[in-house]
């Protein structure tokens, strides 16, 4: 579970984690998979799967690294004010988001003129969930960590009387996830109020 023990002691096992691409192929193993699973045959690389892995990881710092220019400077600065102290990536996202779950969630923020994202950081400090999943995607990236946006729905608790999760256009949310070095991507949940659905655990029947 998110925030458990295991979890960070995971992440701090793999941290240092390099893909290899040195490796010999994969061409035996897909061979097998060609002959046993003829369904599958086409999703085996041939290369090895560490080769796989580096590029995945190459293709990720591409796509989800980019800041605004005209952003660049104010959040970098900000981002590493706050994370200096921090020692590992996942305790740089663990600041940053806890940071912004001191500001105020509000589904009518103020008017403001400019970028909605800027306003909100260095500002107002109010907004509602595509904010602080927006800032913290921004201020992620601004510590050299590949980070997304999300839109989706948070799964309610369960009812106990009608048996069942309910889930309705009222539990839409957005929030964002960040991509760690040998585990993959991770939720995080910055916005002031939602951390009870991020954190439910796991545990029913």
């Amino acid at each position: 579970n998110y925030g458990s023990a295991a979890l960070e002691e995971l992440i701090r096992s793999r941290e240092e984690t390099v893909y290899r691409t040195g490796l010999t192929d994969n061409t035996d193993f897909a061979a097998v998979i060609r002959r046993s699973y003829p369904p599958l045959q086409d999703y085996v690389p041939l290369e090895s799967f560490e080769a796989v892995l580096a590029e995945r990881k190459a293709s990720i710092y591409r796509n989800y690294m980019q800041i605004p220019d005209y952003l660049y400077t104010d959040i970098k600065t900000l981002t590493d004010e706050l994370t200096q102290d921090a020692a590992s990536d996942y305790e740089k996202l663990k600041m940053i988001e806890n940071y912004l779950q001191g500001f105020v969630y509000t589904l009518t923020p103020a008017e403001t003129e400019g970028d909605a994202v800027a306003s909100f950081l260095f500002d107002t400090h109010e907004g509602y969930c595509t904010y602080f999943a927006s800032a913290f995607v921004l201020m992620s990236r601004a510590a050299g960590i590949p980070a997304r946006y999300v839109n989706g729905f948070c799964v309610p608790l369960y009812s106990e009387n009608r048996r069942e999760f309910i889930v309705g256009s009222d539990c839409a949310h957005a929030w964002p996830e960040a991509y760690l070095n040998g585990i993959g991507w991770i939720s995080f949940e910055p916005t002031a109020g939602f951390s009870q659905y991020h954190d439910t655990p796991w545990q029913y029947v």
